[in-house]
């Protein structure tokens, strides 16, 4: 969920090691609200791959797991909480949104975080 990749350039600056994914599905999703990514205006390279997927494939070598602005219209951010937990169970998630009742991450995701 990297979108431009404009939080990751700013890590990376400051010397963190980062991998940027996104699918761009919220795109298809998000209906009348959704954001329309210029992909001639990004910040990095941001891999083409789904949250879960993002997760399966590099959750075993990560420390922290941002994810960022996840759509709220449907479960992409609780099921990558439950893949993380899954792979990586000493990962800590950071999450950049709304708090339970805004418009990121469904109503099921906020019992999970805080566990």
């Amino acid at each position: 969920m990297a979108g431009t990749g404009a939080l990751a350039y700013y890590l990376i600056k400051e010397g963190v090691s980062i991998i940027a994914t996104d699918d761009y599905s919220c795109e298809k999703t998000c209906g009348e609200n959704r954001v329309l990514w210029d992909k001639h205006r990004m910040w990095i390279h941001v891999e083409d791959l789904d949250a879960v997927n993002a997760v399966e494939k590099y959750g075993n070598n990560i420390d922290v797991l941002i994810m960022s602005w996840s759509p709220y219209t449907d479960e992409i951010a609780v099921k990558m909480l439950w893949k993380m937990r899954e792979v990586n169970p000493s990962c800590i998630m950071l999450y950049v949104g709304e708090d339970e009742g805004g418009c990121t991450a469904n109503d099921e995701f906020f019992p999970y975080l805080r566990k």
